[in-house]
Protein backbone atom coordinates (compact mmCIF):
# COMPACT_ATOMS: atom_id res chain seq x y z
CA UNK A 1 0.00 0.00 0.00
CA UNK A 2 0.90 3.06 -0.87
CA UNK A 3 1.87 6.14 1.63
CA UNK A 4 -1.04 8.43 1.66
CA UNK A 5 1.40 11.34 0.19
CA UNK A 6 2.58 9.25 -2.39
CA UNK A 7 -0.77 8.35 -3.15
CA UNK A 8 -1.85 12.01 -3.15
CA UNK A 9 0.60 12.89 -5.34
CA UNK A 10 0.06 9.92 -7.86
CA UNK A 11 -3.41 10.89 -7.99
CA UNK A 12 -2.47 14.88 -8.82
CA UNK A 13 -0.37 13.83 -11.12
CA UNK A 14 -3.22 11.93 -12.90
CA UNK A 15 -5.56 14.58 -12.81
CA UNK A 16 -3.53 17.08 -14.10
CA UNK A 17 -1.81 14.92 -16.99
CA UNK A 18 -2.46 15.37 -20.97
CA UNK A 19 -5.78 13.84 -21.25
CA UNK A 20 -5.87 10.07 -22.86
CA UNK A 21 -2.55 9.59 -20.19
CA UNK A 22 -3.39 6.62 -18.27
CA UNK A 23 -3.23 6.35 -14.52
CA UNK A 24 -0.21 4.77 -13.27
CA UNK A 25 -0.64 1.33 -12.48
CA UNK A 26 0.00 1.65 -8.37
CA UNK A 27 -2.73 4.39 -8.55
CA UNK A 28 -6.19 2.06 -9.54
CA UNK A 29 -4.45 -0.69 -7.35
CA UNK A 30 -4.44 1.25 -4.33
CA UNK A 31 -8.12 3.11 -4.82
CA UNK A 32 -10.14 0.27 -5.54
CA UNK A 33 -7.79 -2.93 -5.80
CA UNK A 34 -8.15 -2.91 -9.47
CA UNK A 35 -11.05 -3.33 -10.04
CA UNK A 36 -13.03 -3.17 -13.14
CA UNK A 37 -14.65 0.55 -12.55
CA UNK A 38 -11.79 1.93 -11.62
CA UNK A 39 -10.51 3.59 -14.56
CA UNK A 40 -14.19 5.16 -14.91
CA UNK A 41 -14.14 6.57 -11.78
CA UNK A 42 -10.61 8.01 -11.87
CA UNK A 43 -11.61 9.44 -15.11
CA UNK A 44 -15.01 11.65 -13.59
CA UNK A 45 -11.98 13.24 -11.41
CA UNK A 46 -10.13 14.01 -13.94
CA UNK A 47 -12.86 15.32 -15.94
CA UNK A 48 -13.90 17.48 -13.17
CA UNK A 49 -10.86 19.05 -12.70
CA UNK A 50 -9.88 20.17 -16.26
CA UNK A 51 -13.51 21.31 -16.24
CA UNK A 52 -12.94 23.82 -13.52
CA UNK A 53 -9.73 24.86 -15.03
CA UNK A 54 -11.36 24.89 -18.67
CA UNK A 55 -14.25 27.33 -16.67
CA UNK A 56 -11.59 29.53 -14.52
CA UNK A 57 -9.36 30.43 -18.45
CA UNK A 58 -12.82 31.06 -20.21
CA UNK A 59 -13.31 33.61 -16.93
CA UNK A 60 -10.16 35.38 -17.57
CA UNK A 61 -9.86 35.02 -21.66
CA UNK A 62 -13.60 35.69 -22.36
CA UNK A 63 -12.61 38.04 -25.79
CA UNK A 64 -10.19 34.81 -26.79
CA UNK A 65 -13.25 32.36 -26.39
CA UNK A 66 -15.53 34.61 -28.34
CA UNK A 67 -13.12 34.71 -31.00
CA UNK A 68 -12.57 31.38 -31.80
CA UNK A 69 -15.54 29.84 -30.09
CA UNK A 70 -16.15 27.60 -26.93
CA UNK A 71 -15.42 24.52 -29.05
CA UNK A 72 -12.01 25.28 -30.40
CA UNK A 73 -11.23 27.13 -26.93
CA UNK A 74 -12.20 24.20 -24.62
CA UNK A 75 -9.55 22.07 -26.76
CA UNK A 76 -7.13 24.56 -26.80
CA UNK A 77 -7.27 25.19 -22.81
CA UNK A 78 -7.48 21.13 -22.55
CA UNK A 79 -4.31 21.77 -23.98
CA UNK A 80 -2.78 24.37 -22.25
CA UNK A 81 -3.57 22.97 -18.85
CA UNK A 82 -1.74 19.40 -19.66
CA UNK A 83 1.39 21.31 -19.87
CA UNK A 84 0.85 24.15 -17.30
CA UNK A 85 -0.80 22.89 -14.97
CA UNK A 86 -1.70 25.17 -11.39
CA UNK A 87 1.51 26.50 -9.77
CA UNK A 88 -1.32 28.29 -6.32
CA UNK A 89 -3.93 26.53 -4.29
CA UNK A 90 -5.93 30.03 -5.68
CA UNK A 91 -6.74 29.67 -9.48
CA UNK A 92 -6.59 33.88 -9.01
CA UNK A 93 -3.47 34.15 -11.73
CA UNK A 94 -3.85 31.17 -13.55
CA UNK A 95 -3.35 31.12 -17.35
CA UNK A 96 -0.07 33.49 -16.71
CA UNK A 97 1.61 31.24 -20.01
CA UNK A 98 -1.88 31.31 -21.47
CA UNK A 99 -1.01 34.31 -24.13
CA UNK A 100 2.47 32.40 -25.14
CA UNK A 101 1.15 28.94 -25.61
CA UNK A 102 -1.54 30.33 -28.06
CA UNK A 103 1.52 32.30 -29.80
CA UNK A 104 3.19 28.66 -30.08
CA UNK A 105 -0.49 27.02 -30.63
CA UNK A 106 0.07 25.71 -33.97
CA UNK A 107 -3.81 25.13 -34.77
CA UNK A 108 -4.41 28.89 -33.86
CA UNK A 109 -2.06 30.22 -36.11
CA UNK A 110 -4.84 32.02 -38.04
CA UNK A 111 -5.84 34.27 -35.91
CA UNK A 112 -2.16 35.99 -35.47
CA UNK A 113 -3.54 39.06 -32.94
CA UNK A 114 -5.29 36.30 -30.75
CA UNK A 115 -1.80 35.71 -28.33
CA UNK A 116 -1.69 39.39 -28.17
CA UNK A 117 -5.76 39.64 -26.97
CA UNK A 118 -4.87 37.17 -24.56
CA UNK A 119 -2.18 39.28 -22.87
CA UNK A 120 -4.47 42.34 -22.82
CA UNK A 121 -6.94 40.26 -20.63
CA UNK A 122 -4.26 38.60 -18.02
CA UNK A 123 -3.02 42.20 -17.55
CA UNK A 124 -6.51 43.10 -17.09
CA UNK A 125 -7.21 40.33 -14.22
CA UNK A 126 -3.73 42.11 -12.77
CA UNK A 127 -4.58 45.53 -12.26
CA UNK A 128 -7.84 44.31 -11.17
CA UNK A 129 -6.39 42.55 -8.51
CA UNK A 130 -3.32 44.79 -7.68
CA UNK A 131 -2.38 46.89 -4.87
CA UNK A 132 -3.97 50.44 -4.00
CA UNK A 133 -1.64 53.57 -3.90
CA UNK A 134 -2.52 57.30 -3.60
CA UNK A 135 -1.72 59.20 -6.60
CA UNK A 136 0.54 61.55 -7.56
CA UNK A 137 -1.16 65.12 -7.59
CA UNK A 138 -0.56 67.23 -10.84
CA UNK A 139 1.16 69.97 -8.64
CA UNK A 140 3.66 67.12 -7.33
CA UNK A 141 3.92 66.43 -11.13
CA UNK A 142 4.15 69.84 -12.13
CA UNK A 143 7.29 70.30 -10.13
CA UNK A 144 8.65 66.96 -11.09
CA UNK A 145 8.42 67.98 -14.63
CA UNK A 146 10.33 71.59 -13.59
CA UNK A 147 13.63 70.03 -12.17
CA UNK A 148 13.55 66.44 -13.44
CA UNK A 149 17.16 65.95 -12.24
CA UNK A 150 16.27 66.74 -8.77
CA UNK A 151 12.77 65.24 -8.66
CA UNK A 152 12.02 62.37 -6.16
CA UNK A 153 11.25 58.96 -7.42
CA UNK A 154 8.43 58.88 -9.74
CA UNK A 155 6.56 55.26 -10.83
CA UNK A 156 3.27 54.00 -12.34
CA UNK A 157 0.54 52.88 -9.97
CA UNK A 158 1.06 49.13 -8.74
CA UNK A 159 -2.18 48.25 -11.14
CA UNK A 160 -0.29 49.56 -14.43
CA UNK A 161 0.77 46.95 -16.86
CA UNK A 162 2.31 48.15 -19.98
CA UNK A 163 2.24 45.90 -23.50
CA UNK A 164 2.45 47.25 -27.19
CA UNK A 165 1.09 45.05 -30.15
CA UNK A 166 1.34 45.11 -34.30
CA UNK A 167 -2.86 44.74 -34.03
CA UNK A 168 -5.36 47.01 -33.28
CA UNK A 169 -5.30 44.75 -30.03
CA UNK A 170 -7.20 46.77 -27.72
CA UNK A 171 -10.02 47.95 -30.37
CA UNK A 172 -10.67 43.80 -30.81
CA UNK A 173 -10.72 43.36 -27.73
CA UNK A 174 -13.29 46.15 -27.19
CA UNK A 175 -15.54 44.28 -29.22
CA UNK A 176 -15.02 41.11 -28.11
CA UNK A 177 -16.06 42.04 -24.23
CA UNK A 178 -19.39 43.60 -25.09
CA UNK A 179 -22.47 41.69 -24.18
CA UNK A 180 -23.36 40.89 -28.26
CA UNK A 181 -20.47 40.07 -29.98
CA UNK A 182 -20.19 42.21 -33.51
CA UNK A 183 -22.18 41.10 -35.94
CA UNK A 184 -20.84 39.93 -39.54
CA UNK A 185 -17.19 41.44 -40.83
CA UNK A 186 -16.15 44.27 -38.99
CA UNK A 187 -13.19 46.77 -40.30
CA UNK A 188 -10.82 47.39 -37.15
CA UNK A 189 -9.06 50.49 -38.23
CA UNK A 190 -5.30 50.99 -37.00
CA UNK A 191 -1.90 49.24 -36.63
CA UNK A 192 0.84 49.01 -34.03
CA UNK A 193 -0.35 49.77 -30.53
CA UNK A 194 1.27 50.90 -27.14
CA UNK A 195 -1.13 50.28 -24.08
CA UNK A 196 -1.54 51.32 -20.68
CA UNK A 197 -3.50 48.53 -18.24
CA UNK A 198 -4.10 50.29 -15.39
CA UNK A 199 -6.63 50.89 -12.48
CA UNK A 200 -5.94 54.05 -10.49
CA UNK A 201 -9.72 53.63 -8.81
CA UNK A 202 -12.71 51.15 -8.80
CA UNK A 203 -12.41 50.43 -12.97
CA UNK A 204 -9.62 48.86 -14.66
CA UNK A 205 -9.14 51.15 -17.87
CA UNK A 206 -7.48 50.47 -20.88
CA UNK A 207 -5.71 53.22 -22.27
CA UNK A 208 -3.41 54.13 -25.84
CA UNK A 209 -0.78 55.80 -25.28
CA UNK A 210 1.51 57.45 -27.86
CA UNK A 211 5.14 55.85 -28.87
CA UNK A 212 6.68 58.67 -26.99
CA UNK A 213 5.14 58.14 -23.99
CA UNK A 214 5.12 54.60 -23.56
CA UNK A 215 8.87 54.45 -24.20
CA UNK A 216 9.11 57.15 -20.95
CA UNK A 217 6.74 54.69 -19.00
CA UNK A 218 8.41 51.63 -19.91
CA UNK A 219 11.85 53.69 -19.04
CA UNK A 220 10.43 54.49 -15.35
CA UNK A 221 9.19 50.86 -14.95
CA UNK A 222 12.68 49.38 -15.39
CA UNK A 223 13.78 51.70 -12.42
CA UNK A 224 14.82 55.01 -14.54
CA UNK A 225 15.04 58.54 -13.53
CA UNK A 226 12.33 61.05 -14.82
CA UNK A 227 15.58 62.25 -16.50
CA UNK A 228 15.95 59.49 -18.97
CA UNK A 229 12.37 58.63 -19.14
CA UNK A 230 11.51 62.14 -21.13
CA UNK A 231 15.13 61.27 -22.96
CA UNK A 232 13.85 58.06 -23.91
CA UNK A 233 10.05 59.28 -24.87
CA UNK A 234 11.86 62.50 -27.06
CA UNK A 235 14.50 59.92 -28.97
CA UNK A 236 10.88 57.37 -29.56
CA UNK A 237 8.93 60.03 -30.94
CA UNK A 238 10.72 63.18 -31.05
CA UNK A 239 7.74 64.80 -33.44
CA UNK A 240 4.99 64.10 -30.51
CA UNK A 241 3.98 66.31 -28.04
CA UNK A 242 5.48 64.11 -25.17
CA UNK A 243 4.71 66.84 -21.93
CA UNK A 244 1.19 67.30 -22.70
CA UNK A 245 1.10 63.01 -22.84
CA UNK A 246 2.51 62.67 -20.03
CA UNK A 247 0.55 65.15 -18.15
CA UNK A 248 -2.85 63.31 -19.09
CA UNK A 249 -1.56 60.50 -18.13
CA UNK A 250 -0.66 62.13 -14.66
CA UNK A 251 -4.32 63.76 -14.80
CA UNK A 252 -5.83 60.51 -14.94
CA UNK A 253 -3.63 58.94 -11.63
CA UNK A 254 -1.17 57.16 -13.26
CA UNK A 255 2.00 57.88 -11.38
CA UNK A 256 2.76 57.38 -7.74
CA UNK A 257 6.05 58.96 -5.56
CA UNK A 258 7.31 55.49 -4.37
CA UNK A 259 8.28 56.97 -1.26
CA UNK A 260 4.54 57.19 -0.63
CA UNK A 261 3.70 53.51 -1.09
CA UNK A 262 2.67 51.77 2.20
Amino acid sequence: MLPLAELQLEFARFVLAPPGQPAAPMLPAAVNKGGAATAERLAVYKNNVYSRLIDALAATFPAVERLVGKEFFRYAASEYIGIHAPRSPTLIGYGDRFAAFLGRFAPAVSVPYLPDVAELEFNYLEAYHAAEAAAMTMDAFDAALADPDRAPALALHPSARLMQSRFPVSRIWELNVQPEPPQGKTHIPGETEHLLVIRPRATVEVRRVSRGAYASLVTLTDGGTLTEALSAGVRADPDSNLLQHLAALAAGESFYLQESTP
